[in-house]
């Protein structure tokens, strides 16, 4: 493994890091856009894209920075040196994956739980989450701006490419395995599970099952503290639960381009979000999307209205 990667590994297990990866980037000089490995046309590149607030109510996490906001640090770094923590911001999560994960924390209630606004510039607009309507659900130029210290948006530390395109193949994966087991996503997940204040975590990228059996281990390993942690996939949710203080929860990664967050894909198919948006609520008919099943897109909105419900019991 990479010397910075093993740094890094042994920053975020330093108790008094706060799991700042701009701040471990400037401590070990270690620049941010770096080439930490290649195998054959694969490069894993350092990008910690997101905002590092110490301790935020609700923490955003995916599981790799994109290329394409990768690039952006970089060359918004370039042209401002002295503010890297404004780059490493704008870059998450950017275009119409911004629009669509602002839809779905106004879906769940996230700004009710945290109190403050969380804003969205979309083309040269900016909205907080109460406005957004089926407008933006359109358009595809979204940015975070201005996130409040209650929240955390962040997509890991490292970008993997090939052929300077963002891919998931079994390298990454493998290669990966040891920074996201032991190093910063381990330390997310320990960090909310300890943390007085944390509510709620939100893991993008619904089907992984690796990051469950990471996620299941650092619960297992901190008993006493997650105890009355609420751990929710769309497979494993049907429960009644007596206790909770806080939730895990599995979602369905803003860059999907399905059922849940399309506008339509015709006119007799209208997406979770869309329809969301239509009746500003989660009482609404399950219907057939393309070769979507009724029975699946069912089981999706009721997900969701769940989470929704448990999400405000944890804001009252």
């Amino acid at each position: 493994m990479n010397k910075i990667c093993q740094k890094c590994i042994a920053y975020c297990n330093d108790s008094k890091s706060d799991l700042n990866l701009i701040d471990f980037s400037e401590k070990n000089n270690v620049k941010i856009g770096v080439e930490l490995e290649k195998i054959d046309s694969n490069k894993l590149f350092f990008a910690p894209a997101g905002n590092y607030p110490k301790n935020p109510i609700v923490t955003i996490c995916g599981l790799a920075t994109s290329v394409q906001a990768k690039d952006y640090i970089e060359n918004d770094i370039k042209k401002n040196k002295e503010n890297k923590y404004d780059s490493c911001l704008r870059s998450v999560y950017q275009g119409k994956m911004a629009i669509n994960l602002g839809f779905i924390m106004k879906s769940i209630n996230i700004e009710k739980l945290i109190r403050k606004q969380i804003e969205i510039k979309i083309d040269e607009n900016i909205f907080d989450l109460n406005n957004l309507s089926i407008a933006e659900l359109k358009k595809a130029n979204g940015r975070f701006t201005n996130l409040p210290n209650e929240l955390q948006l962040t997509q890991s530390t490292c970008c993997w490419s090939q052929n300077n395109k963002s891919t998931f193949k079994k390298e990454w994966w493998r290669y990966s395995k040891e920074c996201r087991a032991e190093g910063y996503f381990a330390n997310i997940v320990k960090r909310f599970s300890r943390s007085n204040k944390s509510k709620v975590l939100l893991i993008l990228g619904s089907s992984n099952n690796q990051n469950e059996k990471i996620i299941n281990k650092v619960m297992h390993d901190n008993q006493s503290k997650a105890k009355h942690v609420l751990f929710l996939t769309p497979k494993k949710w049907r429960k009644d639960y007596q206790e909770y203080q806080k939730i895990i929860v599995m979602m369905h990664h803003p860059a999907n381009t399905g059922f849940v967050y399309n506008n339509y894909k015709s006119g007799n198919y209208k997406s979770l979000m869309y329809n969301y948006l239509i009746n500003m609520n989660w009482d609404f008919k399950s219907n057939n999307y393309g070769r979507v099943r009724e029975e699946t897109y069912r089981n999706v909105k009721e997900y969701y209205e769940y989470i929704s419900e448990r999400v405000m019991d944890l804001a009252i």
